[in-house]
């Protein structure tokens, strides 16, 4: 009796288990599935960076003008090197959860045990302004890795982070310091220059080039006097030269007061420079897919004086970040960027010198 059902069973069983083999398959596949949506999550991104002036983009062989206060005339600018560190990097979603990111490792990106920092090189030395004074290599971006999630905004810090700092000139020689902290320090040993931008300065301001000019006429009337009379007037300064109306410019942020009263090294016996001044920057509702970072020079220029004073003979802007709270040029900049001149800390809401595009 029994094996008269036997077929059935077998029959049921066959059903059942070609019932699970599927099952198992699907899930097999839905697994496989979900492995792969995590991978597609893993989106190579680009952080692009540059820099403008009046919705110009600034490049060695560019000319930018309406610079100076109400009080020392209109001066044009061309600028001859700009680079910076780019560090603490950090994406946000929408509901402003941190994204996990991986940074790339190249020439100009470092992944160091103590931290991340890249190098910004907007100029070359091939053309214009920048042929005596910038780099051979740029470098417009930081490229990386976003795991999961879609960017809504941005932050990151401009400078070399101090722990990554204190390690590499522990560690290192100015030779073998590894790129790109292998230039951009104040001296070897002595602390990293976060931001540098130099630039040359023409007046535009009809009075100063009058004044100028007169002055020089005066100089050449008096150098023709001392010839006529006999004069030795050998180191005598030729002011023709000396009140030209072509300046130079230069914004050198970096930390500063790195070192101990006997320390050979950079936080040699601290772990922090006095003055870290390095700028923070938020982007909020940033696309990385079609927005850039850029550095707004009229913003970061803002209220600094281009005359000359106090003993200066051409249009001048000079900011080296040593004695910040005591220049009047140093004084305007690191409002523009964000910090404070009276303990170099950073506030990422009142940088004006970093907006997105």
């Amino acid at each position: 009796m029994f094996n008269k059902f036997t077929p059935a069973i077998k029959s049921v069983l066959s059903v059942k288990l070609a019932t699970m083999s599927l099952a198992s398959a699907a899930l097999l596949v839905g697994c496989g599935s979900d492995s792969e949506s995590v991978i597609e999550e893993n989106a190579p991104f680009t952080l692009n960076f540059s820099a403008k002036s009046a919705g110009e983009t600034v490049v060695c062989d560019s000319t930018h003008n309406n610079f100076g206060t109400a009080d020392d005339g209109l001066h044009s600018i061309s600028v001859s090197d700009l680079r910076f560190y780019v560090s603490n990097v950090k994406f946000y979603d929408e509901n402003n959860n941190e994204l996990n990111v991986e940074l790339d490792s190249n020439d100009f990106q470092l992944n160091h045990e103590q931290g991340f920092v890249g190098l910004v090189d907007l100029t070359s030395n091939t053309a214009g302004a920048c042929v005596d004074g910038a780099t051979e290599r740029t470098n417009e971006s930081i490229t990386g890795t976003v795991l999961n999630g879609t960017v809504a905004s941005v932050s990151f810090d401009v400078g070399v982070p101090q722990a990554v700092m204190q390690d590499v000139i522990a560690t290192n020689t100015q030779e073998d310091a590894p790129t790109p902290l292998n230039e951009m320090y104040w001296s070897w040993a002595s602390g990293y220059r976060h931001f540098v931008m130099e630039f040359t300065i023409e007046s535009n301001d009809v009075a100063i080039v009058e004044h100028v000019e007169a002055a020089a006429d005066v100089a050449e009337t008096t150098e023709e006097i001392h010839e006529d009379s006999g004069d030795d007037h050998s180191g005598h300064a030729h002011s023709a030269d000396a009140n030209s109306t072509t300046g130079t410019g230069a914004v050198h942020l970096g930390s500063t007061d790195c070192k101990g009263a006997d320390d050979v090294f950079a936080l040699e016996s601290q772990n922090s420079c006095g003055f870290v001044n390095t700028p923070k920057v938020t982007i909020n509702n940033f696309n990385l897919a079609t927005d850039t970072v850029v550095i707004d020079v009229d913003a970061m220029l803002l209220n600094a004086k281009f005359s000359a004073d106090d003993g200066e003979s051409v249009p001048t802007v000079s900011c080296h970040s040593f004695g910040a709270a005591a220049s009047t040029d140093c004084s305007a900049l690191f409002e523009n960027f964000g910090l404070s001149t009276v303990d170099g800390s950073a506030d990422a809401d009142t940088n004006l010198v970093f907006i997105k595009e």
